[in-house]
C-alpha cells in the first residue's frame, strides 16, 4: 500500500491539533461576534441585515444551522465550523497537488498549509475564510479534473463551488478571474480547446444566473465596504508583505518581523530559481507548475490592479492563492540538489512556523484585546448604578457578548469613520442602538468609560484630545483607572 494516504492522515491530524489548540481560550474579536449574532437571529431578518452589510449570508446561514444542533451556543461552538471547514481544506490541497505535480510536493505542500500560522489563525475564527477557501480551492481542483478529463460532474461540482463562494464573501468573483487566468496555461495541452472554453463559459453564465438573486444587493455592500472600512491603496509593500503573511502570518514581534521578511524572500527566490531550472529543463511536470503559478500569482495581481481604483486589497480574501503558493513552493525547494541546503531550510522554516505559532496562540492585542478579562472586571467591580459606556462597538460587541447582564451601551461611530459599520437594518437585525453620551451622562453620575489604549495614542499622535473622552469627562472626574491588557476601564465621577 502507497504511504501517501498515511502520511496525508497524519498530516491532517497535525492540523486539526494545531486547529485545536487554546480554541475556547484564545480572545476573540468584533467581526466574531457578529458573526455569532447574523446566525442567532432568523433566516428572514438574516437576510434583511446581511444584504445592509458588507457581506453574502451562506456562511451566516451555515452558522444558524449549526447553532441549531448544539446545546449552548458559545464562542467554542460557534469556532467549530471554520476548525472543520479549515481542516477540510487539507486533503483537497493535497488532491490539488497530486493531480498537477508528484505526490512528493503534494504532501510537503499539505504539510505547510497544515501548519501555517496564517490558515490555522482563520481556521479559529468564526468569519466565513475558512468555507471561502475551501469552496475556490474545490472549484480550481473540479476545474482542472474537467479539463483533464472534461466529465459533465466536475463542470457541474465546478459551477456549485463557484457560486457557494459567490455567496460567501464578495471577494469570490477576484478568485474566480484569477482561476480563469490560470486556467489559460492548460489550454495548449487540451485537446479539445475550444469544446473546454465553452464549456467554461457555460459554467460562468450558469454561475451569474445561480447568484442573480443576490446581484441586486452587491452594489450597495461594494459601496459599504468602501465607505465603511479604510483599505489602503496597495503598493510595493503590500506585495511583500503577502508571502509573509501566508506562510508566517502578521502581526508578528516587532524583533522577529526582519527575519520573516529575510527568510520569506529567500524561499522564494530559492523556489523560484529551482522552477525556473526546471522549466528548461522540460521536467513533465511543468504543466503543473505553471498552472499553480499562475494560480498563486493571478488573483493577487487581479486584487492588486483593482486595488488601484477601489482598494480591495486584504490577504484573506485570495486564500486559494496561498494553498497554491505553498504546492508550487514545495515543489521547488524539494528539488533543491543539496540536502544540506534542502536540511537548511527545512529546519530554519520549522522554527520561524513554531515561533510565529506561539505568537499568535499568546496575541490578546487590538483588535484582538482581552474582551473576557475585562468583562469579568467590570463585573466585579461595578456598583449599583452605574454603566459601562465604550468608546466605540469594537469593544462592546464581545464584551456584552461575554457579559450580556452589565448594563453597557456604546457611542455611534463618527459618520464616515474606519468604524462606521454598522446599516440601520442591521442594528435592528441585533436589537442594538448606539448610546446617547449626553443623556448617560445625565442619567448616571458614574460610569465607566471603555477604551482602546490605540485610540487614545492616535489622538495623542494627531496632537487632539480623545473626542469622546473629553466629552464625558467635562463635569466629571476619573476617579479610578483599571487597565487590561490594552484596554482601559476608567471610572468617571461626576462633580457636586
Amino acid at each position: 500500500m502507497s504511504s501517501a494516504p498515511v502520511a496525508l492522515a497524519l498530516i491532517t491530524v497535525l492540523g486539526v491539533a494545531l486547529r485545536l489548540v487554546n480554541l475556547d481560550g484564545r480572545t476573540t474579536e468584533y467581526d466574531e461576534i457578529v458573526s455569532i449574532w447574523f446566525a442567532q437571529a432568523d433566516p428572514a431578518a438574516m437576510v434583511r441585515g446581511t444584504a445592509a452589510d458588507t457581506m453574502p449570508p451562506l456562511y451566516y446561514f451555515l452558522l444558524h444551522l449549526w447553532q441549531g444542533l448544539v446545546p449552548a451556543p458559545d464562542l467554542l461552538a460557534a469556532r467549530i465550523p471554520s476548525v472543520l471547514l479549515g481542516t477540510a481544506t487539507i486533503p483537497l490541497a493535497y488532491a490539488l497537488g497530486a493531480a498537477l505535480l508528484d505526490r512528493r510536493s503534494a504532501l510537503l505542500g499539505t504539510l505547510v498549509l497544515a501548519v501555517s500560522p496564517f490558515h490555522v489563525f482563520y481556521a479559529q475564527f468564526a468569519r466565513m475564510y475558512s468555507l471561502l477557501c475551501l469552496l475556490t480551492l474545490a472549484g480550481a481542483l473540479l476545474l482542472v479534473r474537467a479539463a483533464q478529463g472534461g466529465r459533465t460532474r466536475d463542470w457541474v461540482g465546478f459551477v456549485l463551488a463557484e457560486t457557494g463562494a459567490f455567496y460567501t464573501h464578495n471577494l469570490a468573483a477576484v478568485n474566480l478571474v484569477g482561476l480563469d487566468l490560470a486556467a489559460l496555461s492548460l489550454l495548449p495541452v487540451i485537446k479539445e480547446r475550444w469544446r473546454f472554453v465553452l464549456r467554461l463559459g457555460a459554467a460562468h453564465l450558469a454561475i451569474g444566473l445561480l447568484y442573480l438573486p443576490w446581484l441586486a444587493y452587491l452594489p450597495g455592500q461594494l459601496e459599504k465596504v468602501q465607505r465603511a472600512f479604510w483599505i489602503p491603496r496597495p503598493g510595493l509593500t503590500e506585495v511583500v508583505r503577502t508571502p509573509i503573511f501566508w506562510l508566517f502570518n502578521l502581526p508578528a514581534p516587532d524583533g522577529l518581523l526582519p527575519v520573516l521578511l529575510f527568510w520569506s524572500l529567500l524561499l522564494l527566490a530559492l523556489g523560484g530559481l529551482r522552477i525556473v531550472r526546471g522549466w528548461r529543463a522540460g521536467e513533465k511536470t511543468t504543466l503543473g507548475v505553471r498552472f499553480l503559478v499562475a494560480l498563486a500569482l493571478a488573483p493577487v495581481a487581479v486584487m492588486f490592479l483593482i486595488s488601484q481604483v477601489r482598494p480591495i486589497y486584504v490577504e484573506r480574501g485570495v486564500m486559494m492563492a496561498s494553498v497554491a503558493f505553498y504546492l508550487v513552493l514545495a515543489w521547488g525547494l524539494s528539488r533543491m540538489p543539496s540536502r544540506v541546503v534542502r536540511a537548511g531550510l527545512v529546519a530554519g522554516s520549522a522554527a520561524l512556523l513554531a515561533l510565529s505559532l506561539g505568537s499568535y496562540y499568546r496575541y490578546a492585542e487590538f483588535p484582538r484585546s482581552p474582551y473576557r478579562e475585562a468583562a469579568a472586571v467590570l463585573a466585579r467591580d461595578l456598583a449599583p448604578g452605574e454603566v459601562v459606556l465604550h468608546d466605540t462597538k469594537l469593544s462592546f460587541f464581545p464584551m456584552s457578548f461575554f457579559r450580556p447582564d452589565l448594563p453597557q451601551g456604546f457611542l455611534a461611530d463618527p459618520p464616515g469613520s474606519p468604524n462606521d459599520t454598522l446599516a440601520p437594518e442591521t442594528m435592528r437585525t441585533f436589537g442594538l442602538s448606539p448610546t446617547d453620551p449626553d443623556r448617560a451622562a445625565q442619567e448616571h453620575a458614574r460610569l465607566w468609560f471603555v477604551v482602546h489604549q490605540r485610540a487614545l495614542d492616535e489622538a495623542q499622535d494627531a496632537g487632539v484630545p480623545h473626542a469622546n473622552l473629553a466629552r464625558l469627562s467635562a463635569g466629571r472626574t476619573a476617579v479610578r483607572t483599571e487597565r487590561v491588557g490594552d484596554l482601559l476601564l476608567i471610572l468617571l465621577r461626576a462633580e457636586p
